[in-house]
């Protein structure tokens, strides 16, 4: 095989397609076993939040400047939602079930894009009804927390937290990711080998 071409990269895939084939069912239920019996389950849940400046709330017309000023105060409002104070809030609230430490490491504060008003929230924990039911006990407790540190901003809960979906383990996809990857290191070894045989 000093010279390869697809021909005998082909005729080598045929001639070793049953060992390429157990090596790929070999790998493809070892990973569905890892993933239905040790793996942990993730369910995350997600809500989100209005944020706006009073001048926005209190005004019956709303300009440029106003909504700009509000998305500016969007940005800092993110960063005080990640520092410990509501986060043991809620963990005093759920009866210290979970740590604030390990709320703040379940949490995800995102925005859309740059000119939303609106912030999601998410948790992602190993218990489908917590997910649900942490992620909407913080979403009411923001309005009151934040205010407590911003004068001049409003904030409203536009989407209690749904249902909370699975996230992990992702077995099927996980399942043939695997299997892939051990069809591709049998082919792989069997290639070396040929080309070692050859030389």
């Amino acid at each position: 095989m000093n010279n390869i071409n697809i021909k005998d990269l082909i005729n080598l895939l045929l001639k070793n397609l049953i060992a390429i084939l157990v090596a790929a069912i070999v790998c493809g239920v070892g990973a569905f076993i890892y993933c239905k019996n040790f793996a942990d389950e993730k369910y995350m849940s997600k809500g989100s939040i209005l944020v706006t400046s009073t001048s926005i709330s209190d005004s019956d017309r709303v300009d440029n400047g106003q909504v700009a000023a509000s998305i500016n105060l969007l940005s800092t409002i993110k960063d005080l939602l990640v520092t410990p104070g509501i986060y043991e809030q809620v963990a005093d609230k759920l009866n210290n079930k979970y740590t604030a430490g390990q709320l703040m490491g379940a949490a995800e504060i995102t925005t859309s894009d740059d000119k939303t008003l609106v912030l999601e929230i998410s948790f992602t924990l190993g218990n489908k009804a917590d997910a649900e039911k942490v992620t909407n006990t913080f979403l009411n407790a923001t309005p009151g927390y934040i205010s407590s540190y911003i004068d001049g901003s409003r904030t409203s809960v536009t989407s209690p937290a749904k249902v909370a979906v699975k996230t992990a383990p992702r077995t099927m996809q996980t399942t043939l990711m695997f299997a892939f990857l051990g069809a591709a290191l049998c082919y792989a070894v069997v290639f070396l080998i040929s080309l070692n045989n050859a030389t």
